[in-house]
């Protein structure tokens, strides 16, 4: 038997491996000049008819004299620094049934029964005159491929399916960024990620925080992360007396201490082989 402890000198979720390989929307095909752009950004789309954009310090205002629509920080949203780098997304996730998202493939696909620490940053644009609090990610095994079917207002509707990873808390007013973060195993292979809110304007309350103008909800998104945990344990295995097996806790980030049921096996490693009647408590530290 094992028996798992982490510290709160320890975050599970700091595991070094990314697979969301662009998550900060910084390796860039080409600088935006306008809205709608995300084609200019590596390895991510646009899975609706709708028209998620991304912000970045490399926008050139020569390009588009009337205005800095997508500069950062000042934007045509807003004002927000990037979380991380230079650059970061923004979507419309409420009012008016307005529904936008962010899709990307993951570079390592997420296997079954392994878990995984899910986060990603919102912050409310200046533009907004109501905040939401309905936002979170699907992942799926395949790529996802959404038309509308109102040609004249082709980001109106959500994309209905339920998301493993969704935030139900308090209204996301601030417009500093807020991380949300979850974790979940799946029960298949999963390689899209897809990050919005999925749920119809019935089903998303929102909040007034400014004089009412265009009723919507928008927010700046940064720093998508999608990694396994540190824990690394074996599943369920039987084993025959006087065999032993390899438990395993590696991370360059924390440090393992075992502590066997007799006290006699405490020591600072990644891994240690134990017999069938060893009983443990693993620390992470």
């Amino acid at each position: 038997m094992v028996y798992v402890a982490v510290s709160e000198n320890c975050d599970p979720c700091l595991h070094p491996l990314n697979v969301v390989s662009n998550y900060s929307a910084e390796i860039l095909l080409q600088c935006p000049n306008d809205l709608n752009q995300l084609e200019f950004l590596k390895d991510w789309y646009n899975p609706t008819d709708g028209s998620p954009d991304f912000f970045s310090r490399c926008y050139d205002q020569a390009d588009n004299p009337e205005g800095d629509p997508v500069d950062v920080p000042d934007n045509i949203f807003g004002s927000r620094e990037p979380l991380t780098g230079n650059s970061y997304f923004g979507i419309f996730v409420g009012g008016q049934n307005f529904r936008e998202y962010l899709s990307t493939p993951l570079s390592t696909a997420l296997l079954p029964d392994v878990e995984y620490c899910v986060s990603f940053s919102v912050a409310l644009a200046g533009f907004s005159d109501y905040a939401a609090k309905d936002m979170g990610i699907l992942f799926t095994a395949d790529s996802l491929n959404f038309q509308s079917t109102n040609p004249n207002f082709p980001f109106l509707g959500n994309i209905e399916m339920t998301p493993q990873i969704a935030y139900n808390g308090n209204f996301l007013t601030n417009t500093d960024w807020y991380q949300i973060t979850g974790t979940f195993t799946p029960n298949d292979t999963l390689r899209w990620l897809t990050l919005g809110n999925f749920k119809s304007d019935l089903q998303t309350p929102l909040q007034q925080v400014a004089p009412e103008s265009f009723h919507l909800s928008y927010y700046f998104i940064d720093d998508v992360s999608v990694r396994p945990l540190i824990v690394d344990l074996p599943a369920d295995t039987t084993i025959c007396a006087g065999d032993s097996i390899l438990l395993n806790a590696a991370s360059s980030l924390c440090t393992a201490y075992w502590i066997a049921n007799d006290d006699t096996l405490g020591m600072n490693t990644d891994s240690v082989w134990v017999l069938p009647m060893s009983v443990l408590l693993l620390i992470i530290l």
